[in-house]
């Protein structure tokens, strides 16, 4: 017997069970409703299926156990990413520089600033941190207090070379409103500060020593200085 193109396009109403056309959109024995799907449909839904399970396979973290029931499953994926928390910038907003990394760099673009003769104060500025706010990680080595009210002008923290482990500092002056919670800070305390780079250089008489081969005094007398200081931590 051989099968028609006709009879190879019939199906089963889903509702009466008569053979219908698969292209009817109206059963013409019961009246109900079809929608059927074509070729380029199917296509699309699979398709689309194989784009949504790689998507899901990518994203969720962790081998998925299939021990645990429907946890195999596509929805339970669907749920893991949807209750998955979107990447935020808390990484790099809780990114720091230590005060020793600051320093090196300060000491590097002064020590060059100087070799350039008369644009010395042009070379300074450029500095990589001038006039930014940034995260300063460092211990307190100094505490500097005004004499006439014991209120605080800056605190230092501590920013050694390998060759001059004393010396350096990362002055950190407070804005007004955030002065009385820098007052519980302890010497050697590790702080994170968070302001406003604007100043660095050395203390000339560091520099005199050195030049005139005082080598206890090689490295030494550098500072970095950020302003409108709040603490992170």
């Amino acid at each position: 017997m051989t099968t028609t193109g006709d009879d190879m396009a019939l199906v089963k109403c889903k509702e009466c069970g008569e053979k219908i056309s698969s292209s009817a959109k109206i059963c013409p024995h019961c009246g109900k409703k079809r929608n059927p799907m074509g070729l380029g449909s199917w296509i699309v839904a699979i398709f689309m299926s194989f784009v949504i399970f790689s998507y899901l396979n990518s994203e969720v973290d962790g081998p998925v156990n299939n021990q645990s029931g429907d946890k195999g499953s596509l929805l339970w994926r669907l749920e893991q990413k949807i209750q998955k928390p979107s990447p935020s910038n808390s990484k790099q907003e809780a990114s720091f520089i230590t005060s020793t990394q600051l320093m090196s760099n300060c000491a590097i673009d002064f020590d060059a600033a100087l070799k350039m003769g008369d644009n010395v104060n042009y070379d300074l500025k450029q500095n990589k941190y001038m006039n930014k706010i940034i995260t300063v990680k460092g211990a307190v080595s100094h505490i500097e207090r005004d004499s006439s009210n014991n209120t605080i002008t800056y605190v230092a923290l501590k920013a050694g070379f390998p060759w001059a482990p004393d010396g350096n500092t990362v002055q950190c002056y407070p804005q007004e409103s955030n002065r009385a919670s820098l007052e519980n800070i302890k010497i050697g305390r590790e702080v994170i500060i968070v302001g406003k780079f604007y100043n660095y250089g050395r203390e000339k008489r560091f520099l005199d020593q050195e030049r005139a081969g005082n080598s206890n005094f090689k490295g030494s007398g550098y500072y970095a200085k950020i302003k409108d200081c709040k603490l992170a931590n």
